[in-house]
């Protein structure tokens, strides 16, 4: 067949995001530097049909051409080619890890980009494989989870080994749900029908797990205090210390700012229109600019390269690191978190103006946890958050 083995072996680990064409129906999908898969496509009955391989870290470039060679064959005869690779994969009984894998692969057209599709597997490589990665999942019960949520870990500037339930709980709770997530889809391929182990509600509850009794917030700096760390991080030019100046002035989160581009901003309407595909709530959200804010973009605009270069660029021309930020902080007030700013701004909101909570919780674009009044808060109540914004503003920098 003409027009076949078109990609290098060294291309295969290369090559961009994007969709890249080996010939004769098979093609190389990079989602991502750690997210590269073989996927086989032909049409069937007019409409183009596609059947993943699997990741190249599973499948080498002469695997995977072999297989496409057969699933042509299969076709050309009028059969299903998915059957070609589940019958490749049918070597033995399916473990947690295999699964796993498969939750992930379906998952990732519907997550955000960037670290978030990572996490997944990244959490579960890091706490749970080393445990039931190679179990087969009828043969994980609770205690397997239980010794999973309660091993040691050691945190950073702490002696000794902590609970991995008590230390890192908010993550914990995740790579749970995540376990249970597996375990719900093993049992459902495998017919098995029987409690989740790893369910929570008249599970896991009645262990020995507790909860932590200690919550930690991200240390924040009295709002008091930022008129004068605004002044003296106003007298630094490095790009990062003009990131979190921005940060601080809209009150967002770090990464909305640091994964900001030109195509977002609006410097006539004043206003920052951030995709869903970068807000934590996975939906538009509008952030008007006050004065200072808008000279601060006007600042680094000489920095432009085009309307999805970013805001705030490091020295590559790409996105600054949450680490850059941090540092630009740290060197003036090391006891305090970028997040922590959050905090400052809505404390300030409540004690020295009169909006309502609504309103500044909606400046952190935070969402009612009642269900039935969030249906009804379709406002994003701009107009009241644009006066919130210089007001606030006014009081980080003085007169502008």
């Amino acid at each position: 067949m003409a027009n076949i083995r078109l990609l290098k072996p060294r291309q295969i680990e290369t090559l961009g995001v994007g969709t890249h064409a080996d010939g004769g129906n098979l093609f190389l999908r990079v989602r991502s530097m750690n997210s590269r898969q073989w996927i086989f496509r032909y049409k069937r009955q007019g409409k183009v049909t596609e059947v993943s391989i699997g990741p190249t870290l599973d499948r080498k470039i002469t695997e995977a051409r072999d297989l496409a060679e057969e699933m042509r064959k299969a076709v050309r005869d009028g059969l299903n080619p998915a059957t070609i690779v589940r019958k490749a994969a049918s070597t033995g009984p399916l473990k947690f890890k295999d699964y796993a894998e498969r939750i992930n692969e379906h998952r990732r057209p519907t997550l955000r980009p960037g670290r978030h599709v990572e996490k997944f597997a990244n959490s579960l490589r890091d706490y749970v494989y080393p445990f039931i990665g190679a179990k087969q999942p009828g043969d994980i019960g609770y205690q397997d989870v239980e010794d999973i949520l309660k091993q040691p870990v050691t945190l950073k500037g702490k002696d000794g080994e902590h609970s991995f339930w008590s230390a890192k709980h908010e993550t914990a709770r995740r790579v749970r749900r995540r376990i249970e997530a597996v375990l719900d889809y093993a049992d459902r391929v495998e017919g098995r029908d029987r409690r989740n182990p790893a369910a929570w509600k008249g599970g896991l509850e009645h262990s020995q797990l507790g909860r932590p009794t200690k919550v930690t917030h991200h240390p924040s700096l009295p709002y008091a205090d930022i008129p004068s760390f605004m002044t003296e991080l106003r007298r630094k030019s490095a790009t990062s210390a003009l990131c979190l100046q921005f940060i601080i002035l809209t009150a967002c989160r770090s990464g909305e700012a640091r994964g900001a581009t030109w195509s977002e901003i609006d410097l006539k309407a004043r206003v920052w229109t951030i995709p869903p595909a970068r807000t934590k709530m996975e939906r538009e959200w509008r952030v008007p600019l006050s004065p200072p804010a808008i000279a601060i973009l006007k600042s680094v605009r000489l920095l432009q390269k085009g309307p999805l270069s970013p805001l705030f660029p490091n020295s590559l021309g790409k996105s600054l690191t949450d680490v850059a930020v941090s540092k630009a902080l740290k060197s003036l007030r090391p006891e305090v978190t970028v997040h922590g700013f959050r905090a400052s701004f809505r404390t300030w909101g409540a004690e020295t103006t009169s909006y309502s909570s609504e309103v500044l919780e909606r400046a952190l674009s935070h969402v009612d946890g009642n269900r039935l009044r969030a249906a009804y808060q379709r406002s994003d109540l701009l107009n009241e958050r644009v006066k919130l914004a210089a007001e606030w503003a006014a009081f980080c920098v003085g007169g502008f």
